[in-house]
């Protein structure tokens, strides 16, 4: 959040506007103070207006977020291979089982036990396996009764409670990991997204519902009502959105969320949400006014193609030491991988011919390891050039790394995806 401080003096009058404001725009705050003064001496008020004014000045900046701002040009600082970047530290091969069938995992989470919890969100299922990827159990089931959850959209973990939230069609339902049912939460307003925070939770929501509701990110209580209302919608003209994957992850003791349309990140810390971290693309920063010109998805990915703009960050995972930021430009996927504590990064173009990696990118993380997911199916998709890929490949990376690869490669295309666990090596 930036200050700005204007001030002047008019006869008995003193002026001071502050204005604070973030970078999107979302909202504005002008103060005006007028200070009159009767006093006999025209020196002695003035020497008052500049304490008075000074001690606003301090206050005002004392309000001031630091805000990281971090401009990524395209060209430079990209690898080849994704074994330039990260040190592969395990595989784990999740078991094909009848009862964890998978089609894609959109969440995943570490329980205390350091099982992995998955949701499957074309499948419309959860599921957990063990450390070495033994099929555990499947959590609830999808249905209309009591204790089942219909259309599930999200899930959420609390480590602390062992309990699983799942964020339905204007519900959310809880479970333990070890199956049990505990709670149903009904809610006035639809939610897309959510996560769980100090015995609360935060429900992001991608776009208007026709309930009356227009705001993009709250905080909610256990039983389900409105705590805080954190972040507006971004006004729109007709009814599109574009939802971005797992746009919540803990930071210390903070929250940092992104939402579609913005390439900022905010951080939570259970009071306010401010912006934290601005990327900035140079010239391929999406207009202010994009929005405004669409009136439906068909269009606004139309005007993405022609113009060349970055319109949103995907992704962003944090680990302890690094973050990483997936992001479009055209049909161009890159991925940055940032070290927090020097300021360096790397950038990864998934389309490049070289790497038998390219399709790996966090989903998720714990303090020390990104967690990527690898589908065996994908080898199946047309024009991947896999000979060529494994040629060069074979080269560049450690012989341990390569050996994990082919059996990779050997699985065949309807078994249960595989869970690898990187650190970047910058």
């Amino acid at each position: 959040m930036s200050v700005i401080i204007k001030y002047r003096f008019t006869g008995n009058y003193g002026f001071l506007f502050c204005e604070l404001m973030d970078h999107n725009k979302i909202s504005w705050v002008k103060v005006f103070f007028n200070l009159n003064f009767y006093c006999p001496n025209f020196y002695t008020m003035k020497i008052i207006q500049f304490l008075f004014l000074s001690v606003i000045l301090l206050s005002c900046n004392s309000a001031k977020n630091e805000i990281e701002k971090i401009e990524i040009p395209l060209k430079g600082n990209n690898v080849k291979i994704l074994a330039e970047i990260v040190d592969f530290e395990k595989f784990v091969p999740l078991e094909t089982n009848p009862g964890g069938i998978i089609n894609t995992v959109h969440r995943i989470f570490v329980t205390k036990t350091s099982d992995f919890l998955i949701f499957d969100k074309k499948g419309e299922a959860i599921y957990l396996f063990s450390p070495e990827g033994k099929f555990i159990r499947k959590i609830g089931k999808k249905g209309n009764g009591p204790e089942e959850y219909s259309v599930p959209l999200d899930m959420a973990y609390n480590i602390e409670d062992d309990y699983i939230y799942v964020l339905g069609d204007s519900k959310i339902m809880i479970y333990s990991s070890k199956g049990n049912f505990i709670k149903k939460i009904k809610l006035k307003f639809y939610g897309s997204t959510i996560w769980y925070f100090h015995n609360n939770l935060l429900v992001h929501r991608v776009g208007m519902y026709n309930d009356g509701f227009d705001y993009s990110l709250v905080k909610i209580s256990m039983n389900g009502e409105i705590v805080s209302n954190l972040l507006p919608l971004i006004p729109t003209k007709g009814d599109f959105n574009f939802l971005p994957h797992n746009n919540f992850t803990y930071s210390n003791n903070n929250v940092r969320f992104f939402r579609a349309f913005d390439c900022t990140v905010y951080k939570y810390d259970g009071n306010k949400l401010l912006p934290d971290l601005i990327f900035d693309f140079g010239n391929f920063n999406a207009p202010e006014d994009l929005l405004s010109k669409c009136t439906s998805n068909k269009e606004f990915f139309q005007i993405l193609q022609s113009e060349s703009y970055i319109h949103s960050i995907e992704e962003f995972v944090e680990s302890k030491d690094y973050f990483y930021v997936l992001f479009r430009l055209r049909d161009k996927a890159f991925s940055l991988y940032f070290n927090k504590k020097t300021g360096d990064y790397l950038k990864y173009f998934h389309q490049n011919f070289q790497d038998i990696f390219f399709q790996l990118g966090p989903i998720s993380a714990t303090p020390d390891f990104f967690i990527n997911i690898y589908y065996p199916y994908f080898k199946s998709s047309q024009n991947l050039n896999l000979s060529f890929r494994q040629k060069y490949s074979k080269k560049l990376m450690e012989e341990s790394v390569y050996e994990e690869y082919t059996k990779l490669y050997s699985l065949d295309i309807k078994e249960n995806p595989v869970i690898i666990l990187t650190i970047p090596k910058f």
